[in-house]
């Protein structure tokens, strides 16, 4: 999609290092499909920078061999999300067109919460993933790097 992309192998120390000296020079929004503990370490860093998680995603796999989804975020992004869910795509690629669908201002007027189910596609991980974004609301979106 033509983002910068950072991946997180086992420690997720490399990534956190280059995320905060990106912010210390640029508060820029970040957005990642990661595991829950990557999502607290970077949430609670960002507070330092007057930033905050604007678009929180639970996928989890359910017993039945769906995925669940857990939902919060802009309106229009909810609706990006769910029109690929209509269309048959897969949660991965509703997920990345969604967060570079988002706002270039982020506020808690447009917040919303969408719960949905998608096949399994093969995916056999029982760990939940986490969608996100990390923006300040109220400001003027500037991209950044994705993890």
């Amino acid at each position: 999609m033509g983002l910068p992309t950072l991946d997180i192998v086992h420690d997720i120390t490399p990534v956190w290092l280059r995320v905060v000296q990106l912010w210390r020079n640029t508060p820029a929004a970040i957005a990642g499909l990661t595991s829950r503990t990557p999502l607290l370490l970077l949430e609670q860093s960002a507070r330092d920078y007057g930033l905050r998680v604007v678009w929180r995603g639970e996928h989890r796999l359910a017993e039945s061999g769906m995925i669940t989804h857990s939902l919060e975020g802009p309106k229009g992004m909810l609706r990006t999300f769910e029109r690929g869910v209509v269309h048959g795509a897969d949660y991965d690629i509703c997920i990345a067109h969604a967060l570079i669908s988002g706002p270039m201002v982020f506020g808690r007027d447009q917040d919303a919460r969408l719960e949905t189910v998608t096949t399994a596609n093969g995916s056999t991980d029982a760990a939940p993933l986490y969608s996100w974004i990390i923006a300040r609301r109220n400001h003027a979106f500037e991209r950044g790097a994705t993890a």
